[in-house]
């Protein structure tokens, strides 16, 4: 049981509310279960100014609301945040809807008033790779510029950085003495994020918090709160996270530097021990804690010079290089994305606290919108008290893609917290083309759907939010019909409030680390969900057709054993656990599975469902596993030999497993671990497909490869930027691209599918695909199949091509800024370039399929050694 979270709330009248959030997540008040159904309400006495005609408008809705049975909802002030309203204004409102009978929330999303600055690292960005031998080179079009270093950057040897010249505000000149041929100029600007931009989820916290928490609570000493307020969301901006290039930005100020010294500080012990992690090639340059924190990288994952770069200090002396050979050896990225986290997920417990000691002791809960560190709040006693999803979509896919990774964090944090839904509708916001929810029926089903995963209450995308002309498709109010259904369905909730205060999901934990496309989320047998947890585990090697991972059941603290046969491939595994082991063997949803054992031995059943064995501290190698893989490497040899394919290599390397390794417990390892490369090397001489991961590219000028346990491989390439793409070369125009080479081993018509971001959606930039040197295609009509997975990827059909047997290149080319927020914006996880039926199902790539009667053969060769 997790410490219970509550406290007591006095109202303007001096009134007592206590307060306690159950162990299910749901908010109890006044001794009874608070399960809001409502929206987001913009008044227009506080968006438009204090006048009797935006009075007038605002109290006919509210009676509206109240008409249709709506008397929950939550206050928003609109993009300047609550603080710049009147207080006077803002206490009218309030007494209104105390005195008609509502319960409401106040959004803040309100923030310091100094924006987020600091340089962008983004070598596959700001680069030139073409600048003159001598004079001007310039980076155009880069909005907040404040200043810029830059370097040249060649085969030999590094230039120290030098400092731009500043032209207009968004334009960086660079006055080149010297650039011989093939050197590359990198650009390093420094850039300031205002209100608007998607970096602006993330104020300068560091720099500006404590101006801002003095004036938040300066502004809250001259409100009453009465007795219908219940929550605060968003104390620190609306919908806060880390987006656009956050990841690349490394900020400037002072409060950030000092922050990040005081932490690197209680990281390592001493500045030896940072240098080392680090990677510093000299670690006597006096590099010491202030200097590490105001250092910024001159390099990004593969791009760049590996070097950090003291910018106050300036010049030669300056350049601290790293390790690089055969590859950068440095921990810095990895530190500072921990400290970002860290810090700002510090600064959300910070204010939660202030307002409840300064303001109001009621819940503190910030607006989810995607799985991340930031919104599993390590803090077992004081600090924020909830998170409200922003899910969108429809039917399960709506609880699988949001409301399981949101419940998996809440459910994750130390204390009780509180699981509301602050946001929803079938589509996103930007894309709704018609006002309102599709239907009753569709709108019940869907919210059933989050509230089986464990939302205790439920706020439509908005009642009213203002302009009412740039919102006319989410506004309830436009729509009054469906505000009954509102009320229909908060009643519906309210007859089962005391069963919610209790029922949660069941859960079986999974690492983030070991995610693939056999292990996500998704509701198993017994109505279980199989969720992410960011605690450590590791994944098992257990045999062919087994998959499998440990880690520490965090109900009792003992390790747990979790395996798996993906498409039921298997149905028992045998492992040599020794004559006094006594593990337990359930399924994910508790129930006993027989287990035979012998001498040690014991025989696992597995099945596509999770099978949980308790009581050993890891599982070792089935003793199956070795001939089960020198069976399937048998089968792949004859199908070879079916299709005359040249496998001579791979046939050799069999028969000498099969013959210079024993059949013994001993080298079963071994034995298995060489029959599998033969598997996976006749696998790719043999299927009629070429699986491309997007990552892997023979160039690109996309921002990143993106790190992600859900995506086929582990990553994604990624671009998210404002900034208009880089020449090519001194003769080619700038473009987002990324060019991937493959062979295909048999001619044919090809069939090229992408999986990324869906082509044709406001979320995608408009991009084309090229093969070889054929004519560009475009891809905004592409046809998608088999759903969403990893909460962001969709398969999409671009088209055909005749190849012949041999090489090839691809070419993936953006074209244009999406329509979201005007960035240059896609992300390839993977491409299928195939000759065959292909039926997308996430990451998991189609497998050979065996004829029957070359499998029969293969048996009958068996035992004969295949000496050829």
């Amino acid at each position: 049981m997790k410490p219970v979270t509550g406290g007591t709330f006095r109202d303007a009248s001096g009134q007592a509310h206590p307060w306690h959030i159950t162990q299910a997540h749901l908010l109890e008040w006044d001794g009874a279960p608070y399960l809001p159904v409502g929206g987001a309400f913009t008044p227009h006495f506080w968006a438009e100014g204090q006048t009797d005609a935006a009075w007038d408008a605002d109290t006919q809705a509210l009676q509206t609301l109240k008409q249709h049975g709506v008397t929950d909802l939550y206050l928003y002030a609109g993009a300047g945040g609550l603080t710049r309203v009147p207080p006077a204004a803002v206490q009218r409102l309030l007494d209104y809807l105390d005195a008609s009978g509502f319960h409401y929330g106040l959004e803040i999303a309100d923030f310091p008033k100094d924006p987020l600055v600091g340089y962008v690292v983004k070598p596959s960005v700001y680069r030139d790779p073409s600048p003159p031998y001598q004079g001007q080179a310039r980076f155009s079009h880069i909005a907040g510029l404040q200043d810029a270093i830059y370097m040249l950057v060649s085969g030999s040897e590094v230039q120290p950085p030098g400092a731009a010249k500043i032209i207009d505000g968004e334009t960086a000149q660079v006055d080149i003495q010297e650039a011989p041929p093939g050197d590359v100029l990198l650009l390093y600007p420094r850039r300031r994020f205002g209100a608007g931009t998607p970096e602006s989820h993330l104020p300068d916290l560091w720099q500006g918090y404590d101006e801002y928490r003095d004036r938040l609570l300066a502004f809250f000493s001259r409100v009453r709160l009465g007795k219908g307020f219940r929550f605060f969301l968003d104390p620190l901006t609306d919908r806060l996270g880390m987006n656009g290039e956050v990841q690349n930005l490394i900020p400037t100020t002072q409060g950030f530097r000092q922050d990040f010294e005081v932490w690197l500080h209680n990281k390592y012990s001493s500045e030896d021990a940072l240098t080392r992690r680090w990677g510093l090639e000299d670690r006597n340059q006096g590099f010491d804690f202030p200097t590490a924190a105001r250092c910024i990288p001159l390099w990004y994952q593969f791009k760049g010079d590996p070097a950090l770069y003291d910018p106050i200090k300036g010049g030669p002396e300056a350049l601290y290089p790293v390790i690089n050979k055969p590859v950068i050896k440095s921990a810095y990225w990895d530190d500072l994305q921990a400290f970002k986290i860290e810090s700002t997920r510090g600064y959300m417990n910070a204010i939660a606290e202030a307002l409840k000691k300064g303001v109001a002791d009621v819940p503190v809960i910030y607006k989810w919108t995607q799985h991340s560190p930031l919104f599993t709040n390590t803090s077992d006693g004081v600090g924020y008290d909830g998170i409200g999803m922003e899910a969108y979509g429809t039917g399960l896919a709506l609880s699988r893609d949001a409301g399981a990774y949101a419940y998996a964090q809440a459910q994750e944090t130390p204390k009780t917290t509180w699981l509301i839904v602050s946001g929803t509708a079938e589509t996103p916001p930007e894309e709704k083309t018609t006002p309102g929810f599709v239907s009753k029926a569709t709108l019940f089903d869907d919210w059933d759907h989050l509230k089986d995963i464990g939302a205790r209450g439920f706020f439509a995308q908005a009642l009213q939010r203002l302009p009412a002309d740039d919102n006319k498709n989410v506004n309830l109010l436009a729509v009054p019909d469906q505000l009954a259904w509102l009320g229909s369905y908060a009643a519906t909730l309210q007859a089962s409030a005391r069963d919610l205060a209790t029922q949660r999901p069941q859960v079986l934990w999974y690492p983030q680390d070991v995610a693939g496309p056999d292990v996500g989320v998704r509701l198993l047998p017994g109505d279980v969900w199989w969720l992410p947890t960011y605690r450590p585990g590791q994944g098992l090697l257990l045999g062919p057709d087994l998959l499998g991972y440990s880690l520490t059941d965090p109900t009792d603290g003992q390790p747990l054993n979790v395996l798996w046969s993906p498409r039921d491939a298997s149905t028992s595994a045998r492992f040599d656990l020794g004559k006094t082991a006594a593990p337990t063997v359930t399924s994910a949803a508790g129930a006993p599975l027989p287990a035979p054992h012998s001498k040690g031995v014991w025989t696992i059943p597995v099945g596509a469902a999770p099978t949980l064995v308790r009581g050993v501290p890891t599982l070792p190698l089935s003793l199956d596993a070795p001939a089960a893989a020198e069976e399937e490497a048998r089968h792949l040899l004859a199908l070879a030999d079916s299709e005359r394919i040249d496998v001579e290599l791979l046939r050799q390397q069999f028969f000498h497993t099969e013959n210079a390794t024993h059949d013994t417990p001993a080298d079963a390892p071994v034995r298995y671990q060489s029959f599998r490369q033969i598997v996976d090397g006749l696998t790719l001489a043999l299927r009629p497909y070429v699986w491309q991961e997007g990552e892997d590219t023979s160039e690109n000028t996309f921002d990143a490869v993106t790190p992600d346990p859900e995506a086929s491989g582990g990553a994604y390439l990624s671009l998210d930027t404002d900034r208009a793409p880089p020449p090519l070369s001194a003769d080619s125009p700038g473009a987002y691209r990324a060019v991937y080479k493959f062979p295909v081993s048999a001619p044919g018509l090809y069939t090229l599918w992408m999986a990324g971001t869906p082509p044709g959606t406001p979320a995608a930039s408009p991009f084309t695909y090229q093969i070889d040197e054929g004519t560009p295609s475009g891809t905004r009509d592409a046809p998608s199949e088999g759903g969403a997975y990893a909460g962001k990827f969709v398969w999409s059909q671009l088209g055909d091509a005749k190849l012949a047997r041999g090489p090839h290149t691809l070419t993936i080319t953006v074209t244009g800024r999406r329509a979201l927020d005007k960035h240059y914006a896609l992300a390839l996880d993977a491409f299928c370039i195939t000759r065959a039926p292909f039926h997308p199902d996430g990451t998991r790539q189609p497998p050979i399929d065996i004829p029957p009667d070359i499998a029969a053969s293969a048996d009958k060769d068996k035992g004969k050694g295949h000496k050829r």
